[in-house]
């Protein structure tokens, strides 16, 4: 799933996740999001750092939110301008296309995606998708 070259020994990853909701929509597409993100924060984090993947409820509980936040380099805001643009890269072996993707798959699943960040403090992205139901009590239980 991940090339060696993007991941640092030096990252922790700390993950915090709400079991309870699902994400309503394409499970291909939502990994491809997902592995885009968190593909984008270990590359920002050549000299290691912290990863933190949460999920939540988002906008009155009708989304499940996926934060990703890294400590690598930032993106200053210059480039925040044109992250989202295709073929847009700051790395040299980039395709400039991960976030790309990201965009039209929450645009085609009717969710959210927002991006803050600060050079030499890291980024957060949350992604909001449609979510599912939740699971009954009797369902949580048997997990």
């Amino acid at each position: 799933m991940y090339k060696r070259q993007d991941w640092n020994n030096n990252v922790t990853v700390a993950g915090r996740f709400d079991y309870r909701r699902l994400i309503r929509g394409n499970r291909k597409e939502v990994l491809q999001a997902i592995q885009n993100v968190v593909t984008n924060a270990l590359q920002a984090m050549h000299e290691g750092g912290d990863l933190a993947i949460e999920t939540h409820s988002g906008e009155g509980g009708d989304f499940l939110e996926i934060e990703i936040r890294d400590t690598g380099r930032g993106i200053d805001s210059e480039n925040m301008a044109y992250v989202r643009e295709p073929f847009f890269t700051t790395r040299e072996a980039g395709t400039g296309l991960g976030l790309v993707i990201v965009d039209r798959v929450m645009e085609s699943h009717g969710g959210y995606f927002h991006i803050e960040s600060a050079v030499g403090e890291g980024t957060r992205v949350v992604m909001g998708f449609p979510a599912a139901k939740p699971m009954p009590a009797q369902a949580q239980e048997r997990k």
